[in-house]
């Protein structure tokens, strides 16, 4: 069931777009489609840097806790907290960078916007329901939402001037995929709230340092080509 899981998300992953990338294209025009394709490139900058390596380092330390729900719990809000540490690093490098470079500032709001996605990234715990094993409710989640994001493009976006309305969208869909990944891992793996530590925080990324720079070595290259 994992191994189709992943199956399905990849497949997800390259039939969605199949379906709305002609009608975006048609209906946005080349520049309003140029634009939000390169906010979502942009910031998926800011997703790979949040990603940090937690998808291979907190799967891993997961797997050998998933036994003992209190560890599991501490491990889930201490990288939970890392995340928020980072986006939050993310998001005051976009700030800075909007306000130097004119380029960027130009399309200020379509970036704000499309920062919902790295909050999506947040908030879904991709790394705890890998690293228990329960891979079904990734795929689960990110179909039932994606299909609501393509009946909304279908219904709501019509003209060039709905490329914002596009990128919210885009931006909703992922905060709620991580929403309600969120709330199922916490009932599914009956987590423990636990505060973040620092020494808990500072732990998490350690741990994720060596995998994030051999991820972000490749992920850097296929991210600037998109």
């Amino acid at each position: 069931k994992n191994v189709a899981s992943l199956y399905i998300i990849q497949f997800a992953n390259y039939i969605l777009p199949l379906i709305t990338v002609p009608y975006l294209v048609r209906v946005l025009g080349p520049s309003g489609y140029g634009m939000v394709a390169f906010g979502q490139s942009f910031i998926a900058y800011f997703v790979l840097f949040i990603d940090y390596g937690f998808t291979l380092s907190a799967t891993r330390k997961i797997s050998i806790e998933r036994n003992d729900p209190i560890a599991v719990s501490r491990t889930a809000f201490n990288v939970w907290g890392a995340k928020i540490l980072l986006c939050a690093l993310s998001f005051a490098m976009l700030l800075l960078l909007v306000s130097i470079v004119p380029k960027l500032r130009e399309v200020d709001i379509l970036l704000f916007i499309l920062y919902g996605t790295a909050v999506g990234n947040v908030l879904f715990p991709t790394w705890l329901f890998q690293g228990m094993e329960k891979m079904v409710f990734i795929s689960v989640i990110n179909l039932i939402v994606q299909f609501f994001v393509v009946i909304g493009i279908f219904t709501l976006v019509h003209r060039p001037e709905d490329y914002l309305l596009y990128a919210g969208l885009v931006s909703l869909g992922s905060i709620g995929a991580g929403l309600v990944g969120a709330v199922v891992a916490f009932f599914k793996f009956k987590l423990h709230p636990v505060i973040p530590s620092w020494r808990g925080i500072w732990q998490a990324l350690v741990e994720g340092w060596m995998l994030f720079l051999s991820m972000v070595s490749v992920s850097l290259y296929s991210v600037g080509n998109d």
